[in-house]
């Protein structure tokens, strides 16, 4: 099992013994359609996103903070809300075809993801 499956495997583990998850999609004009909030009480889990891949970013999230340990799995108490800052999640800093760009170009790139 790779840890994608195990990630997986220990989310659904989780969602069947805890049944207060709550998945919302709130259509909103100005938020991003990757945007989700994410809230985790003691009680519950509750992801609200514009659009269905905003959700999947969330369920993401909460995969990731998913703890094991001797006592079983658990998940810290938080609120997240979290929006892109660029139109997109990733950039080849090298194209798979073509000429090599420039060392700048990579440079110019890093610069502007980072802001």
């Amino acid at each position: 099992m790779d840890n994608d499956e195990a990630k997986q495997s220990i989310l659904e583990r989780f969602i069947s013994d805890h049944p207060a998850l709550y998945l919302t999609i709130e259509s909103e004009k100005n938020r991003s359609s990757e945007s989700y909030e994410l809230h985790v009480t003691r009680s519950s889990v509750a992801i609200t996103a514009p659009q269905p891949v905003g959700l999947y970013y969330g369920v993401q999230t909460l995969a990731q903070m998913i703890q094991v340990d001797a006592k079983g799995l658990y998940i810290s108490a938080a609120d997240i809300a979290t929006e892109p800052s660029t139109p997109l999640r990733g950039v080849p800093l090298f194209p798979g075809r073509g000429s090599v760009p420039s060392l700048p170009t990579p440079r110019v790139r890093l610069r502007a993801l980072t802001l």
